[in-house]
């Protein structure tokens, strides 16, 4: 059976089954290659073409045909694999030739538009696509498209390292040969697989007509004047992410301070931006912890609120790992190069959303401070019991 089950880079994707309908082999247009094979159950197809699938086989002739194009092509495309390149400036000279970067990124919409605008003016001969997941979904579908051999990510951008760190064979390692940049990194900010693009601050926002002190401290969160009148994010449903940034104040505050949240809490979110919307409304007087970005729109548009970042920072980075396994190894390399720039930085950081780990200072992408605490989904995930029982919730 044929049929075009996927599209990605305007490049469809065929897959062949054997006569059962068991088993079913994905097939590359154009290199003519299996990417993945996979039980049939879990093959994805069009609607308009599921009918035929059902009911129609490939005349023999035609399945030779096609079989043989996949063996031709096939010998092609082995000849033309991809190679990373020796030093950086054979690097990008390999990317000019390179198949579109594929880059799956957990970053917003405006933010990955930025960076590969102002990456196109800079090197405008390598293409880039990009697929925005979040973490967790980009995660399960890297993980399982890497698994099974099917053509996946060139570069990731997530929120957290599980990935690298349950996996590091699925990622290149990393070195200033390939990717210069990385020289003006702080040392914590860079793994052997993986290094830190930018680090996100958590903020408070708050409705300046309900509060008579604006926030300058996470202490403040449980100040009596907010009882009943604050939205926090919902530990029993949080992502790892959010309980690191709950772990944080349990470290420095000791657990009765999430307890002392959770008996003053008046509502808790899921996602932060209807809780931002409720602050706006006047509904609530502040909602914890958020992104700059949830807030900026409503600002712009006159809303009474401010988004501000208490002390100490406590931000989760944005993490850049480039597959083992990619078809555009020296693309990959030159895109991870330029986001650690000074030009790239500027493109990330927007307005002041984000906060630079170089250890020098760039105009529009403010420097996070020394005594910045960094989230750590990973322990968070395994202390997540733990986190949750100090809230004390029923």
């Amino acid at each position: 059976m044929l049929g075009r089950i996927d599209q990605r880079l305007d490049l469809s994707v065929y897959v062949i089954c054997n006569t059962s309908g068991r088993q079913c082999t994905h097939y590359h247009p154009i290199a003519g290659v299996p990417i993945a094979t996979l039980a049939a159950p879990f093959v994805r197809t069009f609607p308009d073409l599921e009918p035929a699938m059902k009911s129609r086989r490939i005349r023999p002739g035609r399945l030779a045909a096609v079989l043989a194009m996949t063996s031709v092509l096939a010998a092609c495309s082995a000849a033309n694999e991809a190679t990373l390149g020796d030093g950086f400036t054979d690097i990008t000279e390999r990317a000019r030739d390179e198949a579109p970067l594929v880059v799956y990124s957990s970053a917003t919409d405006a933010v990955n538009e930025a960076i590969t605008s102002a990456f196109g003016q800079a090197y405008p001969d390598i293409e880039v696509a990009v697929t925005r997941l979040s973490t967790g979904d980009l995660r399960s579908r890297f993980a399982s498209e890497t698994a099974t051999g099917a053509q996946s990510a060139d570069l990731v951008i997530v929120t957290d390292p599980l990935m690298f760190n349950e996996n590091p064979e699925w990622f290149r390692e990393l070195s200033e040969n390939e990717v210069p940049n990385l020289a003006h990194l702080r040392d914590t900010s860079v793994a052997a697989n993986h290094f830190t693009a930018v680090t996100s601050p958590w903020v408070i926002t708050y409705n300046e007509q309900k509060i008579g002190t604006p926030p300058t401290t996470w202490k403040d969160l449980v100040s009596p004047e907010l009882a009943g009148k604050a939205s926090f994010a919902d530990p029993r449903v949080s992502a790892d992410s959010v309980m690191s940034f709950y772990q944080i104040l349990m470290d420095e505050n000791g657990p009765d301070f999430l307890r002392t949240i959770g008996d003053q809490s008046g509502d808790w979110f899921e996602s932060s931006v209807p809780a931002v919307q409720k602050v706006a409304a006047g509904q609530l007087a502040l909602a914890a912890p958020g992104a700059k970005a949830h807030s900026v729109a409503l600002m712009e548009a006159g809303a009474p609120i401010k988004a501000v970042t208490p002390e100490p920072v406590i931000a989760f980075p944005n993490l850049i790992g480039i597959s083992e396994n990619g078809q555009s190894p020296n693309a990959a390399m030159v895109f991870a190069d330029f986001v650690l720039s000074e030009e790239g930085q500027r493109a990330y950081c927007g307005d002041a959303f984000y906060m630079t780990m170089r250890d020098d200072e760039i105009d529009g992408c403010p420097s996070a401070p020394e005594d910045i605490r960094l989230a750590d989904p990973m322990r968070a995930h395994a202390e997540r019991e733990e986190i949750l029982n100090a809230f004390e919730l029923n």
